[in-house]
């Protein structure tokens, strides 16, 4: 390498280094000199004396009288002092950034003097670099290091959030400066030995490999990390979301464009000079396109040039990854976490290490991860649609937070967040937003993208009807001006026109009294169209899936929906091949749904699924819940959750995949069914029989029973009559705390063994996907149980349903549940694998690390799942002509059905069952065998669930009837009882009743 092939090196890699600076920072630091940063290292040497923190500053002067002697060499070769100004102008701007904060200060003086150490003294080998081109190659490479070092320092010491990340970050950071100083101090030796050019290959080959081995090392670390922060986040996948709807705008060019140039829009928008504070509230009527013009600033945000961070949120009503300041917390953390990796991955693994549970939940962590990450960008762009389809105190948290966010940004750094929020306007919105300048699309806004939208539609229509220009012209217009502003009504018409069998009937329907003038008069067109021209099969099957819809606790996956259906009660069987849906959820529903991805079926827009709930009496929601729970409580009856039945080939047919909806959701729709229905409704008392059968079979007697609430006694009433009421409140108040509880639930406070059924089939399930690997058996598998067949045993975790797609990735998820007390060591193995409880991990530290873990813990508090339906707005159908709707012709008329029996008699005691496995479970009672037998007595029983009860009465009597009231005066009779319900039963009688302080007495039967 000749000399001037080596000054273009050194030119060439300033010149790299200087290509990531900003401009104001190039020419500070060209014009940096040595003294420079000798009179601002004594300034801070004043400063920090004068505060009593002084710090040995003469750490720096062998890195200073390197870098000294190396400009000097270079400079004669270079013949300017440019080289080094770009090492002093770095270094004096990093030591004035650390200077206020003493623990980042001490830290870079640890770095500089390391650096000085490891680089040579190199004006006695002047002669050396003038004689060697090989050894003024060598030159270069460390001058590309001390460059390089500066760019990583200055990129880590520039954070706007610095203080707040030091502690997490650093020692993860810095990891990437070790390489430099040994490259620099290795090649120091080469120059020192006057190496050779075989020599020097020699370590440039041997260094590489090292390198790449610690690089491996590193990034295997950071991607175990990086797996473990995003299962803790478990962020929804609002990528999708956004892709979905900029697909819908694409099919329309130019759509929802002229908000670009709406004054207040473009002045919240502009990136330079935008309202202070920037918060825009962009509100509209149902329908109106606001999700669709929030995908449209999402993607123009992106566009911009510097590039913000972009940030958006789809809200979703019912859905509780959807529909909460944690899910968009969550999100959010995730999107920054890919565009700032580095820096935050470190900053919440610490909080992950930290925290005692599976999944981030904790708004208080939440809130200060987001907030550190949010105000460590330059500049963020936050657009958050469909708050409104949030609960009410959802709804306030993520507006005071958000606007706190930006309100409280302080100049010059008041525009470096800000935030769109997107909504209906009602009352509560009106109440949040107070004081935010608003942006109200009216039917005037949007009129032109209407009316393009409308052209479109009738040329589609046109397209598959021989319908004439003009006709075509009349369909637009007609769409245009009912539409009045909504999108959707005017979608809807389209999707109404083109079910049509006709030109006649398309004519029919563009006339003014039959056209839809509002969503629900659309949607009742569409749901009577798709009944009335059903089979009646079709049209049973229609109805069962949009009741389903309706009352589902949570989305429904498709494959749940064709299990749900494969379900025959009758035979005790569920045949998938024979009776899944051989259609698509679309042929079945319509227009009224879409699938989302993941295989989820949702409603078309939350309007419709208000319409179907509210509107039409077929779909009452609480019948629905209680045909829901009875098929869920007489599923968990069947053969194939029991402990004694072979699972695999059930397995392969497909018989477990509802298990992940009812195992967690029967009570649910039990609790809410029960409560909202007329006690005289004759379906209850199928369910009642039901869950009779369901509580012999999987009911455990509890040891700790739990204290049965009003509200939960109220919801029960229509249990009381039956003896199984006090086995069905534990059932209840146990599997509630089991689907809402967030930590370890006693196994004192069990009532029922679905857990570990759920487990044991499971295992199996697994062990059989495994084994069949890349095979037609395993995608078979995952067309009946989802793609996500590993999954988290914990029916309060929403991996209970979702699951993970290897085993590693659940056992790592269950080991933060059960081993939540993590080492925040790094590198420490308790770091990945954690302790039970704080004391084990307090006392790992102080045996092992020398240390007592001080810092403060974030627990979680006991929270309940939002119920997913709330206080819902009705739709109202007015002034409905029944003659518009149109006739069908009578059916052909069928052979009868086979009349079924809902009446099965015991023959030995002549009760009823309506159905027949209750009977056949019921008939053990009076069989001569007695296979379960008790290992204290010579009693013997007929079910397993007789004998479990009988075994309390072995157990110590630990149910006393008494207490002690607040005043010290102690009640009840002091009477001891061997089980919880026969305790309850005790409350019953009319003695009892006597124990019971008055003010404490529940109305109901006395025995």
């Amino acid at each position: 390498m000749s000399s001037s092939s080596s000054i273009s090196a050194f030119e060439a890699a300033l010149g790299q280094f200087m290509s990531d600076l900003k401009k104001k920072d190039r020419d500070k630091f060209r014009n940096t000199t040595l003294n420079d940063l000798i009179d601002e290292v004594e300034k801070i040497q004043k400063k920090q004396q004068s505060q009593r923190r002084g710090r040995n500053l003469a750490r720096l002067k062998p890195f200073i009288e390197a870098m000294d002697q190396f400009g000097k060499v270079v400079e004669v070769f270079a013949n300017t002092s440019e080289m080094v100004a770009f090492v002093w102008g770095p270094m004096k701007f990093l030591l004035q950034i650390a200077g206020t904060f003493a623990e980042a200060f001490h830290e870079l003086l640890d770095t500089y003097e390391k650096l000085g150490e490891s680089f040579p003294l190199l004006l006695q080998y002047e002669r050396l670099f003038r004689e060697d081109a090989n050894m003024l190659r060598v030159l270069t490479i460390m001058y590309k290091d001390i460059l390089e070092f500066h760019r990583q320092a200055l990129r880590y010491f520039q954070q706007p959030m610095l203080k707040q990340l030091f502690q997490a970050t650093w020692k993860t950071y810095k990891t990437r400066f070790q390489p430099l100083i040994d490259n620099i101090r290795g090649h120091g030796v080469l120059v020192q030995n006057q190496a050779t050019l075989s020599q020097i290959e020699d370590y440039r080959k041997s260094t590489q490999a090292q390198n790449y081995q610690l690089q491996s090392i590193l990034d295997e670390q950071e991607n175990r990390r990086l797996r473990e922060v995003l299962v803790w986040l478990s962020a929804p996948n609002v990528s999708n979301d956004q892709s979905y709807y900029s697909k819908i705008r694409e099919e329309y060019p130019g759509t929802g464009r002229w908000l670009l140039d709406v004054p207040a829009f473009k002045e919240w928008f502009d990136p330079r000079c935008p309202t202070i504070p920037p918060l825009l509230w962009m509100t509209g009527m149902p329908g109106a396109g606001k999700t669709i013009l929030a995908s449209l600033v999402v993607e123009e945000a992106m566009k911009l040039t510097p590039s913000p961070i972009t940030l958006f949120f789809y809200c979703k009503s019912g859905d509780i990854d959807k529909n909460n300041f944690a899910s968009i917390g969550r999100s959010f953390l995730s999107q920054l976490l890919q565009v700032n990796k580095d820096i935050l991955l470190p900053f919440y693994y610490d909080k992950f290490s930290n925290s005692t549970t599976a999944v981030l939940d904790t708004y208080a962590v939440i809130e200060n991860l987001l907030e550190v990450a949010l105000l460590n960008c330059p500049s963020v762009y936050i657009i958050i649609d469909g708050i409104d389809e949030c609960p009410r105190g959802e709804r306030k948290d993520i507006t005071k937070w958000f606007r706190n966010i930006v309100e409280n940004l302080q100049p010059p750094n008041q525009d470096r967040v800000r935030c769109l929020f997107v909504s209906q306007h009602d009352g509560i919105a009106s109440k949040d937003f107070n004081g935010l300048t608003s942006l109200k699309i009216d039917s005037k806004n949007n009129e032109g993208d209407i009316k393009a939208f409308s052209v479109v539609e009738a040329a589609k229509i046109q397209s598959q009807f021989p319908v004439s220009d003009d006709t075509r012209n009349r369909i637009a217009s007609k769409m245009q001006s009912t539409a009045k502003g909504m999108f959707l009504l005017a979608k809807l018409i389209s999707i109404n026109l083109l079910q049509q069998t006709c030109v006649g009937d398309i004519e029919a329907e563009i006339e003014d009294d039959r056209i839809p003038k509002e969503l629900s008069q659309a949607y009742s067109r569409i749901l009577t169209r798709l009944l009335d021209q059903a089979a009646p099969r079709e049209k049973a099957a229609s109805e069962t899936l949009l009741r389903w819809l309706v009352c589902a606790k949570r989305t429904l996956k498709w494959h749940e929906i064709q299990a749900a259906r494969s379900i025959h009660i009758e035979s005790q069987s569920v045949d998938v091949e024979r009776r899944r849906f051989c259609v698509s959820s679309k042929d079945l529903c319509g227009s009224l749904v879409e699938i989302r991805d993941g295989g989820r079926v949702e409603f078309v827009h939350t309007t419709a699924r208000l319409f179907m709930a509210c509107e039409q009496t077929e779909f009452d929601v609480s019948q629905g819940d209680i045909l829901l729970a009875s098929l869920a409580v007489d599923y968990l009856n069947m053969a194939g959750f029991r402990s004694e039945t072979e699972k695999k080939s059930l397995i392969l047919n497909g018989y477990y995949g509802f298990m992940d909806y009812a195992v967690p959701y029967w009570v649910r729709h039990l609790e809410e069914g029960v409560d909202n229905a007329e006690e005289d409704d004759p379906i209850l008392n199928d369910l009642a029989e039901s869950v009779e059968a369901f509580l012999q079979l999987h009911y455990t007697s509890p040891t700790k029973p739990f204290p049965i609430s009003q509200g939960n006694s109220k919801r029960l009433r229509f249990f009381l009559k039956y003896p199984f009421h006090a086995d069905l409140q534990q059932a209840v108040a146990s599997a509630r705390k089991e689907l809402t509880f967030l930590g370890e639930i006693k196994r004192t406070e069990i009532a029922l063994d679905l857990a570990d059924i759920v487990k044991n089939i499971r295992v199996t399930l697994e062990e059989t996907y495994t084994d069949a690997a890349q095979t037609a058996t395993a995608a078979r598998m995952e067309e009946m149980y989802g793609h996500n067949i590993f999954k988290c045993p914990r029916l309060s975790c929403r991996y209970f349903h979702d699951g993970f797609q290897t085993a590693e990735q659940r056992d790592q998820h269950i080991d933060k549940h059960v081993r939540p007390y993590r080492c925040a060591i790094s590198g420490c193995f308790n770091n990945t694998v954690g302790f039970v409880t704080e004391k084990e991990l307090v006392k790992h530290i102080k045996e092992t690390h020398g240390s007592s873990n001080n810092e403060d813990t974030d627990y979680p508090e006991d929270e309940e799942i939002a119920r997913s339906r709330k206080a819902e707005t009705r739709i109202t159908e007015e002034n409905v002509d029944p003659e518009l709707r149109e006739e069908r012709p009578d059916p052909v008329p069928r052979a009868p059905k086979r009349p079924r029996i809902s009446a099965f008699t015991c023959p030995h005691c002549q009760r009823v069952f309506k159905k027949k496995y209750n009977l056949e479970s019921h008939l053990t009672i009076h069989s001569d065998q007695r296979p379960h037998s008790c290992s204290e007595c010579d009693a013997a029983f007929a079910r397993l669930h007789d004998l479990n009860r009988h075994r309390k009465t072995h157990q110590e009597k630990e149910f006393i009837c008494g207490g002690e009231l607040d005043n010290g005066q102690r009640w009840g009779c002091q009477k001891k009882f061997a089980r919880a319900d026969t305790l309850q039963n005790h409350y019953k009688t009319a003695s009892g009743q006597a124990c019971i302080p008055p003010n404490q007495r529940v109305p109901g039967p006395q025995v």
